[in-house]
């Protein structure tokens, strides 16, 4: 079935652990270089999206080849949303899950170690965990800011954390 955009998308009580999503190393083309969502990758127009009582473990996004131009991505290790509308993390937790880029490649957007969001209405992180995961070979320039070892959000009017704990995380960008 379609998601309309009057929809919603719901995980609920799931478990993913080592998951992989990366692009090929052998089309370095602008958009088939890049990769997003370890183990979630959501874009749902304005439809809400929640994940509740979940674990999100071991996941990983990476960017094997630099475009030449700087359309290339890798975004949120465990989680990945683009174009929602509002997103609800709820007693969830992410853990050791990292986005990766091109080693010493300045074109490449990497963040959101454990979560990405882009282009929501509101994006809500409630009694969950986010630890150990990381961005990994993010080499960012004033066009092209990479981060969030954690966390990575933009172009989101309204953020919410709370009864959360993120801990542990790390950054190679060394800009969030």
């Amino acid at each position: 079935s379609a998601v309309t955009l009057s929809s919603s998308l719901t995980f609920l009580s799931c478990n993913f652990s080592s998951s992989v999503a990366s692009s090929s190393s052998s089309s370095c083309s602008p958009g088939g270089s890049s990769a997003a969502g370890g183990a979630v990758f959501v874009s749902v127009g304005s439809a809400d999206v929640a994940i509740s009582s979940s674990v999100i473990s071991g996941s990983q996004v990476q960017t094997r080849c630099a475009a030449p131009s700087s359309q290339t991505h890798s975004l949120g290790g465990g989680v990945s949303i683009f174009r929602a509308g509002d997103v609800v993390l709820n007693a969830t937790n992410v853990s050791f899950c990292r986005a990766s880029g091109v080693r010493q490649a300045n074109n490449v957007l990497v963040g959101g170690g454990g979560i990405f969001v882009k282009d929501a209405e509101s994006v809500t992180l409630q009694s969950s965990f986010v630890s150990a995961c990381s961005v990994e070979d993010a080499f960012p320039v004033r066009v092209l800011p990479c981060g969030g070892g954690a966390i990575g959000i933009t172009n989101v009017p309204a953020v919410q954390i709370s009864s959360s704990k993120v801990y542990n995380n790390s950054d190679s960008s060394l800009s969030g």
